[in-house]
């Protein structure tokens, strides 16, 4: 079908990036304090404790962005954490009762409970067909247009009538 050639050609277009969904215990970085010493301590209790999801805001200090992270792209993380931190972040396994950690991000140390990390993938045709189908029919009208626009400057001549003063004079 015509579906199915656009998705086929077009597949890169529909691709979805990796997403992580996870809270954080944040531990700043200051004077006179050690910070992924706290955070070591802080994650064997929140750990022995079975310490929820939920409970986070509870811990840590404030951080300067979010404490709760949905469905977000490594690169919007890169630009709260920094990338190394990103990266270490892809690289967790998800659990719903398991704090991990700490991983150092640009700002301090962080305990983290990664519920979900999902890879990057192309949705199959099935996932998106109303979505191909619009975008398909989006581009056939695109060209339409394009045709018909085409078709009637086509069919005009242009004549331009300049006064003699415009006229390059011969030396």
């Amino acid at each position: 079908t015509a579906i199915a050639a656009y998705y086929a050609n077009n597949k890169q277009d529909y691709a979805l990036e990796p997403s992580l969904t996870f809270t954080h215990v944040f531990f700043p970085v200051v004077a006179g304090a050690n910070a992924e010493d706290a955070a070591q301590l802080k994650l064997q209790e929140l750990n022995d404790n079975k310490v929820p999801f939920s409970q986070a805001p509870q811990h840590g200090a404030l951080f300067a962005y979010h404490l709760n992270y949905v469905d977000r792209t490594p690169d919007y993380v890169a630009s709260h954490f920094g990338a190394a931190m990103a990266d270490a972040l892809l690289a967790m396994a998800p659990s719903n009762t398991v704090w991990q950690g700490p991983l150092q991000s640009d700002h301090g140390y962080h305990l983290v409970m990664m519920t979900a990390n999902k890879p990057g993938r192309i949705p199959d045709l099935t996932e998106i067909e109303t979505q191909i189908t619009r975008d398909l029919l989006e581009q056939s009208a695109r060209a339409m247009t394009e045709t018909a626009i085409e078709a009637i400057v086509n069919a005009y001549e242009a004549k331009i009538d300049l006064p003699d003063s415009f006229l390059p004079t011969t030396p």
